[in-house]
């Protein structure tokens, strides 16, 4: 029987000359080099992909959190419409990206048809290389937009939102009328000390949280307002309590932080707000909190306050919190109910 005639193909990665007979699955690549490079530059492709979709996740969980809050509120039908808007821009976007990362690995337009219920040339016309990347470029437009337009993405909408988690010790009350910018300077803060202090890179803790490094480092930069859940996860994450942040990313999304007038829940909340500020200043000990203070504020008096012992008068707290650069009217209320809360045992 005669030899079949030798089959012509180039290789995937170089382009060479693939010379192949026989039977067989026909090869992709030249050489093993060319495939071990191959592999290679797949795993880096994918590592650029699933931080593109993760940045472009975290835009749709962000639009969907203040959609929410529009909804539960009388807001001018223009609020309502910006952020549905802005999420189908960023599911196009997302669904482009997912669908061009599995074509990358080799999904036949079939198979992606398949997973969404249409036909396959249905999905090459609405996913081809050209929609795609319309679809990418209109999200990264809008966002771009935004920030030349002074809009930062993380600020958060006016009015009262509740808190669905069930995580909280804080309502989030009223809007507050001060800038919010002051407040990220302490949330950024507390969770660069804590990043450091659990000696995590940045890349293990967007591991951890499920977002990316990039974006972590916005956030210890001050340059984004994470979500609640991301800063619950960063805190978790880098082995400290949640709570200990609450105040700070209430007082960063404009919010007043209202104690809750539970008695065993305003005293919490009141040393979680404490512990929040503490660890914001970079956990200075209770002699560099007292050595400027010139003996108007006992050493005793700022570690039962930091341990959780007991709540010192307001005049001693309002230096403590002077010291660790918080707002002393800010937190007033807060020391009002705790102490309040004690005084009722």
């Amino acid at each position: 029987m005669a030899a079949s005639a030798p089959r012509i193909r180039q290789c995937a990665l170089c382009g060479g000359r693939i010379r192949q007979t026989g039977p067989g699955r026909p090869r992709r690549y030249c050489t093993p080099t060319c495939r071990r490079a191959a592999s290679h530059r797949r795993a880096g492709r994918e590592t650029d992909t699933r931080t593109h979709t993760c940045k472009i996740a975290d835009d749709i969980r962000w639009r969907a959190d203040h959609l929410w809050e529009t909804a539960q509120r009388d807001a001018p039908l223009t609020a309502h419409l910006e952020h549905s808007q802005a999420i189908r821009i960023a599911l196009d976007a997302y669904e482009a990206a997912v669908v061009g990362a599995a074509r990358d690995r080799g999904d036949s337009w079939a198979d992606i048809a398949s997973t969404v219920g249409i036909a396959a040339d249905s999905a090459r016309r609405r996913w081809n290389a050209r929609n795609r990347e319309k679809a990418e470029t209109r999200h990264e437009q809008r966002a771009e937009r935004a920030h030349q337009t002074g809009g930062q993405r993380d600020a958060p909408d006016s009015g009262p939102r509740a808190d669905r988690l069930g995580r909280s010790t804080y309502v989030e009350a009223s809007r507050s009328p001060h800038r919010a910018d002051r407040a990220v300077n302490r949330l950024a803060p507390a969770l660069s000390h804590l990043q450091r202090t659990s000696r995590h890179t940045v890349r293990a803790l967007a591991e951890a949280v499920g977002v990316s490094p990039s974006y972590i480092s916005r956030i210890f930069s001050a340059e984004r307002i994470p979500s609640w859940p991301v800063t619950a996860a960063l805190a978790e994450a880098c082995g400290a309590s949640a709570d200990d942040l609450r105040s700070l990313w209430n007082e960063a999304r404009g919010f007043e932080p209202m104690p809750e007038w539970g008695e065993n829940a305003a005293v919490r909340a009141f040393y979680a707000a404490i512990r929040g500020l503490h660890l914001a200043a970079s956990a200075p000990t209770p002699r560099e909190i007292c050595a400027p203070l010139k003996g108007k504020v006992q050493r005793q008096d700022v570690e039962a306050l930091l341990d959780g012992v007991d709540i010192p008068s307001w005049p001693t707290v309002a230096r403590i919190i002077l010291r660790l650069h918080g707002r002393p009217a800010h937190m007033r209320p807060a020391w009002a109910a705790a102490r309040k809360a004690l005084d009722n045992h």
